[in-house]
């Protein structure tokens, strides 16, 4: 990989970590926390019995269980047909997300009446907005909404972590989360409401992030997406170019 490509994977790797360390194994990184294995580095004569030996002590360990494991990162040096055959075989998922850096030109088109408002605090119109996302998510359970909610309260006290939410008539109708590390930063978690698509809520949230990223002259403003989403072509519009595919597993 090249140096942005490395440095898209150590941004994310942050990211997730939020919830709870990595822990670097031999084999892979593991974080319960949120239920991710991160970065599986398997060598193509390594069998895959040897990685889950790996991860099964590991949750001895920590008194935890693989089924909080649902998401297998492949680290994209260590391609391994052997793993993905045993991922499948035990009813995983492929899920292929891109790491994309925003280029030189940059072009978009906003609304001056959406209003950007937000900081390091999570308010209560940001929250608003996210629980709407949760509630229009088939694959969320209601019940399970306040758990997930108080998941993004203790990810989001890092200072590192900003959320803003987009306004219009003084309604919130959108959101999005900006997070840097180092000199890269990273947009996540870009949402607008069902009932305000089209009216460049999106593209003016990525607008305030890109240039609230420029201020702080970091070398890397990225996304990371995975390629069914339909956001997948508006970033391209806007002006962020692939680097680096990022395959992985998921229940």
């Amino acid at each position: 990989m090249d140096e942005v490509s490395t440095e898209i994977l150590r941004c994310q790797d942050e990211w997730y970590s939020l919830l709870g360390a990595l822990e670097d194994l031999q084999y892979c990184s593991v974080a319960l926390a949120d239920g991710n294995v991160r970065r599986i580095r398997l060598p193509q004569e390594v069998e895959p019995s040897v990685l889950m030996k790996e991860v099964k002590s590991f949750l001895r360990k920590k008194k935890a269980k693989l089924s909080e494991l649902w998401y297998w990162a492949i680290h994209p040096d260590f391609k391994n047909k052997k793993l993905e055959d045993f991922l499948i075989s035990r009813d995983f998922k492929f899920n292929l997300e891109i790491g994309m850096v925003l280029g030189p030109r940059v072009s978009l088109r906003i609304d001056p009446d959406v209003l950007i408002e937000g900081g390091e605090e999570m308010t209560e119109e940001w929250e608003q907005v996210q629980k709407t996302e949760y509630q229009n998510d088939i694959f969320v359970k209601t019940q399970k909404i306040p758990e997930l909610m108080k998941r993004k309260r203790e990810r989001f006290k890092d200072p590192r972590v900003e959320m803003y939410v987009a306004k219009l008539r003084g309604k919130p109708v959108g959101k999005m989360t900006l997070f840097t590390s180092g000199e890269t930063a990273q947009i996540d978690e870009v949402c607008t409401l069902p009932d305000f698509r089209n009216k460049r809520v999106s593209s003016t949230l990525m607008a305030t992030s890109i240039d609230i990223a420029r201020l702080r002259d970091v070398k890397n403003i990225i996304v990371v997406v995975p390629d069914t989403f339909k956001s997948m072509e508006m970033y391209k519009r806007i002006g962020f170019v692939k680097k680096v595919e990022l395959p992985g597993y998921y229940l």
